[in-house]
């Protein structure tokens, strides 16, 4: 399947997941930077990536990466929440907005 799609960030993911099983850490490294390349928000591959780098030795960088994604979940689930409570993803007026959006 990563031969046929490379441009798969799924296909890359489990590329990365198959070959960190077999023990080749840098191949897995390199696979899930490219899943993340091609699927920004894939957080599987954040995850894994991170505990690739922490077996790796790279405790600070898998540190980073596990941060900036439970930051990514956290503000994706906020953002679902306020849309819920908005009511469906009405627009909040600013101060002295009229519903125009103009300027009151």
């Amino acid at each position: 399947m990563v031969t046929a799609q490379p441009d798969n960030g799924e296909a890359q993911y489990y590329l990365g997941d198959v070959v960190r099983q077999k023990g080749d850490l840098e191949g897995a490294v390199r696979a899930f930077e490219t899943a993340l390349k091609l699927r920004p928000n894939l957080q599987e591959a954040y995850y894994s990536l991170a505990l690739t780098l922490k077996a790796d030795g790279g405790r600070s960088t898998a540190f980073a990466i596990l941060f900036v994604t439970s930051y990514r979940i956290q503000a994706e689930e906020f953002y679902k929440q306020g849309l819920a409570a908005l009511g469906g993803g009405r627009r909040i007026r600013r101060e002295g907005e009229t519903r125009g959006g103009g300027a009151v």
